[in-house]
């Protein structure tokens, strides 16, 4: 276009193989459904001050992270030399990722977001618990 060099084809072409490729390697370590014993735990209510409220349930085919004005698929995802994380599968949060985390016997998960910490305490079983 307006006599042009034809460059970004080149580069747009490499960036969306980098970005598949990312993507499939990120596919490989997570595991849908989670692992039952690193799941069981985290089921359950949670709520963070500044974001609200968070349920981690089982559907029929799948492991929801619901938040009311949305909801995604999640699973587990086994990080390299890291500690395994809650990740959302579908869009529009695909990717963004929970860190449990158990101190003094209580479940928490933690969204990290640049410089800030939301931490969500879990405040309740899942429904249908005992």
């Amino acid at each position: 276009m307006f006599d042009g060099k034809e460059e970004a084809q080149g580069l747009v072409a490499h960036a969306r193989k980098t970005r598949d490729e990312g993507v499939a390697e990120v596919k490989q370590r997570v595991a849908i459904p989670p692992e039952e014993a690193w799941l069981g735990p985290l089921l359950g209510e949670y709520r963070e001050a500044s974001l609200g409220r968070l349920v981690v349930r089982r559907s029929a085919d799948a492991v929801v992270v619901d938040a009311g004005e949305w909801s995604s698929r999640a699973g587990q995802h086994k990080k390299p030399g890291g500690a395994p994380e809650l990740t959302l599968l579908d869009a529009p949060l695909a990717g963004l990722s929970f860190t449990p985390e158990t101190e003094n016997g209580r479940v928490t998960l933690v969204l990290p977001a640049g410089q800030l910490r939301y931490v969500f305490e879990k405040i309740g079983a899942p429904k249908g618990a005992p």
